[in-house]
C-alpha cells in the first residue's frame, strides 16, 4: 500500500485550511492509500469533529510537539519540517496542505496565500499590522518566508502548486513567479443544502469564522448599531490566547454599545449553527482580502444573501462581483447592503443556493484526485 504524507501544522483552529487538509485525507483513504498526517501539536479529535463534523482519521498521526503550545503560532508552521523530515523517507507522496513554503520541498502544496505577503501595502492584514508588537513578531517569519520562496523557486516548477481562488492565484504569479491551479476549497453543501427551503425565516444576519482580527467582527458590530431592528448572530471559535484576546475585546465593545441585538457565540456545535442557518436571510462577512471564504458558501448554500467586502476571493470568486449578492467598502454601504440583502432574500434564495453548488466537495475531489494520479506516476 503506498503511503501519502500530509502536512498540517495544526487541525485545531478547524478554519477553511483545516477543512482542505481533511477532505484530503478523506480522499486519500477512498483511494486506499495510507496516510500519514504530519503536525506540530497532537490533534484534539474531539474538537475538531464538533466544529467540523468530520470524523475522518489518519492511519497514522505524527507530532513536532508533545502537547499544545499556545504561544508563537505562526512559527510553529515551521517546526512541522522537523516532523516531515523524519518521515519523508516512508511517502510515496507529500502535500502540503497548512500552505507556507517549507524548508524542505513537498510534491504538491497547497498554498491558501503568500505569507509573507501580509505586511506589504497590496496585502495589509489588519492583526499584523495593528501594532508595534504584531509588526516585531512577525516580520522576522516574513523574512523567513521571502528567503524560502527564493530558494524554492527552481523546485517549485517540478512541484504541482495549487491555490484556493483566482485572487490568491494572481498574488501568487506576481510574487512567487509560478502559475498555480485554482482548486476552490471543499465546501460539504449537501449539509446545509436541507435548510435551504425552510419558510421560517426572520431578519437575522449571521457571520462565522474563528475569532481573529483580520475577521473583524468588530465592524459588524458597527453595522449592528446602525440596524436596531436586525438581529446579528457572529459563531467563532477560539484556538488561541490571541483569539480569546480578540474575542474579549469585541465582547467588551458589545457590552459598552448596549447592543441587545449583537449575540457572541463561541465554538457552536455544527448542528446548532445549521438550525441558526434555518432562520435567517443574510450572511455578513466583514474580512478585507478574504483569500476565499468557505462559510461564505455554506451560508449561500442554506439560503443566506451574503454581504461581503469588495475585496479578495470573496469579492470575485464567490460573490462574482456583485451577481450573487452584495459588496461594500464602507460603514455606510456594508449598512445598504444588508438593508438590500435582508429586503431581497425572498426573490435571491435560489440563486444562492445554485451559485453554492458550483463550489462543492465533490468537485474538489475531483480535481485532487487527477493531480494526485498524475504525481503517483
Amino acid at each position: 500500500m503506498k503511503k501519502v504524507c500530509i502536512i498540517h501544522h495544526s487541525l485545531n483552529p478547524c478554519g477553511g485550511g483545516e477543512l482542505v487538509a481533511l477532505t484530503t485525507m478523506e480522499l486519500l483513504k477512498e483511494l486506499d492509500y495510507y496516510t500519514i498526517l504530519i503536525t506540530t501539536e497532537p490533534t484534539d479529535w474531539k474538537r475538531v469533529e464538533k466544529l467540523t463534523g468530520y470524523r475522518i482519521r489518519p492511519d497514522e498521526e505524527k507530532t513536532t510537539l508533545p502537547f499544545k503550545l499556545n504561544k508563537f503560532g505562526v512559527y510553529q508552521r515551521l517546526l512541522s519540517t522537523i516532523g516531515y523530515m523524519m518521515y519523508k523517507g516512508r511517502c510515496d507522496l507529500s502535500i502540503n496542505t497548512h500552505g507556507d513554503i517549507l524548508p524542505i520541498p513537498t510534491d504538491i502544496i497547497y498554498i491558501h496565500f503568500p505569507t509573507f505577503l501580509l505586511l506589504t501595502d497590496e496585502y495589509m492584514f489588519e492583526k499584523y499590522s495593528s501594532s508595534l508588537f504584531w509588526k516585531t513578531y512577525y516580520i522576522p517569519y516574513m523574512s523567513m518566508e521571502k528567503f524560502l520562496v527564493r530558494r524554492a523557486l527552481s523546485r517549485l516548477r517540478s512541484t504541482a502548486v495549487l491555490t484556493n481562488s483566482s485572487y490568491s492565484a494572481k498574488a501568487i504569479r506576481k510574487y512567487i513567479g509560478v502559475e498555480p491551479l485554482v482548486v476552490y476549497p471543499p465546501v460539504d453543501i449537501d449539509r446545509f443544502l436541507p435548510i435551504a427551503l425552510c419558510e421560517s425565516r426572520e431578519d437575522i444576519i449571521v457571520s462565522c469564522g474563528r475569532y481573529s482580527m483580520e475577521k473583524r467582527y468588530h465592524f459588524i458590530l458597527d453595522v449592528a448599531r446602525h440596524l436596531p431592528e436586525y438581529r446579528f448572530y457572529i459563531i467563532g471559535s477560539i484556538s488561541s490566547p490571541s483569539s480569546r484576546d480578540y474575542y474579549n475585546r469585541v465582547r467588551a465593545m458589545k457590552e459598552k454599545l448596549g447592543l441587545d441585538n449583537v449575540e457572541l457565540l463561541v465554538d457552536y456545535p455544527r448542528t446548532k449553527q445549521i438550525m441558526l442557518y434555518s432562520h435567517a436571510k443574510a450572511y455578513m462577512h466583514a474580512m478585507i482580502g478574504e483569500h476565499f471564504g468557505i462559510s461564505i458558501v455554506e451560508a449561500m448554500a442554506s439560503s443566506l444573501v451574503p454581504v461581503v467586502h469588495k475585496s479578495g476571493g470573496a469579492w470575485m470568486d464567490i460573490v462574482d462581483y456583485g451577481r450573487y449578492g452584495y459588496g461594500y467598502s464602507s460603514l455606510d454601504e456594508a449598512i445598504e447592503a444588508v438593508e438590500k440583502a435582508v429586503k431581497n432574500y425572498w426573490s435571491l434564495r435560489e440563486k444562492m443556493v445554485n451559485r453554492a453548488k458550483q463550489f462543492t466537495k465533490e468537485a474538489f475531489m475531483e480535481k485532487m484526485k487527477k493531480i494526485i494520479e498524475v504525481m503517483m506516476k
